[in-house]
């Protein structure tokens, strides 16, 4: 894991090359179309290669941190405007674009309206002019970090000797600068990408980057296409929380301020909680636009060129709404039911209309009031009613762990450390923290002996003065050898709701007589299958491997993101850097997001067996489609609305609709149900005398799981119609192990009850579709686990027909054991060889 940085305080500088290969155009694949076609669009490299730096711009306007700056530098200008030309002279070619600026709208547009130029610059000098300015401004700001990009595609030659390489290099190591080189179509392992027929010149150039990257501390060469990738995904960062100063009291440092002790101790966040990124309304300006002035310098060349046109952008005269409250009264009116509004005179008005005419209120004028039932309680001055508080730490007692449950755990977790700058502090509160975790009590077990058993603090919290109380407990830990407490809010009485329900394990009758036997009771075979179930949920080994073979857990925390939080702002980021959201939608979502939403696919196939046991043993089946009631009207002086249910008569006269089943084609049998109507009787106006057809709310599962006919308990492939079943539940897609090793029982079973030859044929089609299945999802190692017992059973004294495994022979090598070469064609392992399946199905 990645150590925590400080948060902001960044300079970030971006040396973007702008020569004309940049505007050599490639296609960029888009999200398929509504067909799943697939969809393209044309982009120089340049622009294409913006797209990370607007990512990048705009993540920062997201944060809204103004200590997170940027500054961006252009390489390839028709002109030259860079503060060490003014100074030193040469560095043609290098455009200060932008100077060091807190990133805002204007930053993107700006950015976005760069164009490939006519002249090729030099991307070394446009490093060294990005080094110059940012040490400049941050020549008295020695703790910020600094972060310089370049963007380029190396296909111009570079103008440096050895002595100048060393030179930028060691800069580069002086200033502690975290450096990043972008190329595109640049050769990346980790994609991996080599690109085909690469000219000379970008191959020295890549070669020169590389050995950069390699004498800094903090260097990396990627292609493009890897870092967009990067982007892309969900991005944890983790922050170092600001650390406040406060006091802990033990005791009552009011009445009894000799008895009392103050601890000196700083409190910081464990957690935080994150919530999506909020929307906001804009609206265009009654005023004139405005805008950072900083960014209006003149940059001369290519950069005027593009300052000229960028002046007008369309959303510079747009702003976010800012909310404000105005108090108003409604006029005296009363609502009917549909919630319409009655004046005085008694006549319907609309409510829009309603509220038009609105007297406004001062603030001062009004006085706050608490409901209390339906009277309002006014209370002139709230500041007399507020509980005094002083800010700080309060320990008010202590519990033991085993008496808190984890549920009671409420809102953030902070830490709480002894102040490091008073050794007395902490000797102090490393007595309390390990008193805490080695309190002694007596053991019930062994009497005249005691026991360790670790209690928590009940730590009372106030962040400032007159501020609401919180409750919370905090927890004894120590790590390399230093002491601190772990403190979390816990609920008041109020917050507390609790709920009583019947036993689920212990009935008794009338006479209070406790019974064993009940339909609400869960049998020894329930109790089993249900266990069963359970069990084969475990995700504690249903991830990928590690490096020694071992499985690995399936979910982590620490990987695990907030779908609500990342998918906004990855809709949001898209739409920032987007010049069309038309013509470039939003992609789907980046599998990080997505990868938790599906079960492992380990537990899908290892729990179809205890999922189809339940189903036999409670007796799980579809409930109906529950019918709805119909609409009658003026039926014995009812009101028109009412539900009335449905007669022996209206199904006599053809006033209603009868449900009937049908039987589904194919020889499982599932019926279905559907609804058929009568013909009705017209009126001379030609309309029906009856409401419109009736319609049940019914989805049934496009792929359901079938149990064929014959099944044996626990299977569902059943010995009538196996080769139906075995299609019918790959199909499903999420049963298929269950259906292979249901087959595999099945077969040996219709051939033992197959009347001479009858079945033979049949059987061989099953092991043929068996093998096929089992070779496309992985199931090598259960057809060959088959294939070979079979062929023993076969060849065993007693059974039926020993002829049949001379009709496999005949067929050949396609229904020998899967080799392993067959499965590497399908992605899948075998551990048998090419010539041990040919000897397999010879012998």
């Amino acid at each position: 894991m990645a150590g925590k940085e400080r948060s902001g305080y960044t300079v970030t500088m971006f040396v973007v090359d702008v020569s004309p290969s940049m505007g050599h155009l490639r296609a960029v694949e888009l999200t398929p179309g509504p067909n799943d076609e697939k969809r393209t669009i044309q982009l120089t490299n340049l622009q294409w290669a913006l797209k990370y730096v607007k990512h990048k711009v705009q993540q920062m306007i997201f944060t809204g941190r103004l200590t997170d700056q940027i500054g961006v530098i252009l390489v390839g200008t028709e002109g030259t405007n860079n503060p060490v030309s003014d100074k030193h002279g040469g560095y043609d070619h290098v455009t200060e674009y932008l100077p060091i600026h807190k990133p805002n709208a204007r930053t993107l547009q700006k950015i976005d309206s760069l164009q490939p130029s006519s002249e090729i610059g030099d991307p070394i000098d446009g490093i060294i002019v990005a080094l110059f300015a940012q040490q400049q401004h941050l020549e008295k700001k020695r703790t910020w970090t600094r972060k310089l990009v370049l963007i380029t595609d190396g296909e111009n030659p570079l103008e440096l000797d050895d002595d100048d390489l060393s030179g930028t290099i060691n800069k580069i190591i002086e200033y502690n600068v975290d450096m990043t080189i972008i190329g595109v179509d640049f050769d990346d392992e980790d994609l991996p990408y080599e690109e085909p027929n690469k000219s000379k010149i970008k191959r020295v150039n890549e070669e020169l980057y590389h050995k950069i990257v390699e004498q800094l501390e903090n260097g990396r060469v990627g292609t493009c296409e890897y870092a967009l990738r990067v982007c892309a995904e969900p991005e944890i960062k983790v922050t170092k929380s600001t650390l406040s100063r406060t006091t802990m009291v033990i005791g009552d440092i009011q009445t009894r301020m000799d008895d009392a002790i103050t601890i000196p101790v700083r409190t910081g966040k464990a957690t935080a909680i994150v919530r999506p990124q909020s929307f906001k309304k804009f609206s265009r300006r009654s005023g004139s636009g405005r805008h950072d002035t900083r960014l209006d310098k003149p940059l001369g060349g290519l950069g005027d060129k593009l300052s000229n046109g960028a002046m007008s952008a369309p959303w510079e005269d747009i702003a976010p709404l800012a909310m404000r409250t105005e108090f108003v009264l409604a006029p005296q009116s009363k609502e009917n039911e549909d919630g319409a509004a009655e004046n005085e005179n008694g006549d319907r008005e609309d409510a829009s209309e309603h509220f038009q005419d609105q007297q406004r209120v001062e603030k001062e004028d009004l006085t706050k009031s608490y409901k209390y039932g339906s009277t309002w309680i006014p209370i002139e001055d709230l500041s007399e009613n507020y509980l005094p508080t002083q800010q700080g730490l309060e320990l008010v007692g202590f519990s033991y762990e085993d008496m808190w449950t984890r549920d009671w755990s409420m809102d953030e977790v902070y830490y709480i450390f002894a102040d490091n700058a008073s050794p007395r502090a902490q000797v102090a509160f490393s007595s309390l923290v390990q008193a805490m975790h080695n309190y002694q009590v007596p053991d019930k077990s062994n009497k005249g002996s005691m026991v360790s058993k670790p209690v928590l603090a009940i730590i009372r919290k106030v962040n400032r003065d007159d501020s609401p109380p919180k409750m919370g407990v905090a927890c004894a830990r120590s790590i390399d050898q230093i002491d601190y407490l772990v403190w979390v809010r816990m609920p008041f009485a109020e917050d507390l709701r609790r709920f009583s329900f019947a036993s689920l394990d212990i009935i008794k009758d009338r006479k209070g007589i406790q019974k064993t036997i009940h339909p609400l009771l869960p049998t020894p075979s329930m109790m089993s299958a249900m266990e069963k179930l359970v069990d084969s949920y475990d995700l504690s080994d249903a991830g990928p491997k590690d490096e020694d073979g071992n499985r690995l857990p399936w979910f982590d925390p620490t990987e695990a993101v907030s779908p609500a939080v990342h998918r906004i702002k990855e809709a949001m980021l898209h739409a920032a850097i987007t010049t069309d959201i038309t013509k470039d939608p939003v992609p789907p979502p980046h599998p990080e997001i997505t990868k938790f939403f599906e079960r492992p696919r380990r537990v899908l196939s290892r729990s179809q067996g205890a999922v189809a046991e339940c189903q036999a043993v409670f007796n799980v089946s579809k409930v109906p489609p529950k019918v709805k009631f119909r609409k009658r009207k003026n039926i014995d002086g009812l009101d028109e609305d009412a539900d009335v249910p449905l007669t022996l008569a209206d199904l006599m006269n053809g006033d209603a609709f009868v449900s009937t089943a049908v039987q589904s084609p194919g020889p499982s049998h599932v019926s279905t149900t559907t609804l058929a109507s009568p013909a009705q009787p017209k009126s001379a106006a030609g309309s029906s005398d009856t409401d419109e057809p009736m319609e049940v709310d019914q989805k049934p599962d496009p792929h359901p799981m079938v149990v064929g006919q014959g099944a044996k308990p626990g299977r569902i492939i059943g010995n009538d119609h196996p080769l139906y079943d075995f299609k019918s539940n790959v199909a499903r897609g999420d049963v298929v192990t269950k259906a292979v090793a249901d087959m595999g029982q099945v077969i040996p079973e219709i051939i033992a009850e197959s009347f001479s030859s009858q079945r033979f044929d049949e059987a061989l089609e099953c092991m043929k579709v068996m093998r096929d299945v089992a070779l496309q999802e992985d199931e090598v190692d259960e057809w060959n686990s088959f294939l070979r017992g079979f062929k023993r059973l076969c060849r065993k004294s007693g059974f039926k027909h020993p002829d049949f495994w001379e009709h496999v022979k005949a067929v050949g090598p396609s229904l020998s054991l899967i080799h392993e070469a067959e499965a590497e064609e399908h992605g899948a392992t075998s551990d048998v060889s090419r010539s041990g399946s040919d000897r397999f199905i010879k012998d």
